[in-house]
């Protein structure tokens, strides 16, 4: 979305979030609340309710934000 939309694709988390919250503050707000579950994903095993959460939250927002697949 970024690059399709903005024109440019941050290369590391701070700047993809940066322009995240600038142009996308809404998406921005969910991904946020994830943030540590995100990073928690490198060092720990993940069980299978919040995988599941973290699949129907994308989803969700490929259809409300109309990302193209």
């Amino acid at each position: 979305m970024l690059l399709e939309e903005v024109g440019e694709s941050p290369k590391d988390h701070n700047s993809r979030f940066r322009q995240l919250k600038k142009h996308f503050p809404l998406m921005y707000e969910e991904l946020d609340l994830e943030f540590d579950t995100y990073r928690d994903t490198y060092s720990k095993i993940v069980d299978l309710i919040t995988c599941d959460r973290i699949k129907h939250l994308v989803e969700n927002d490929i259809k409300k934000f109309k990302i193209k697949e």
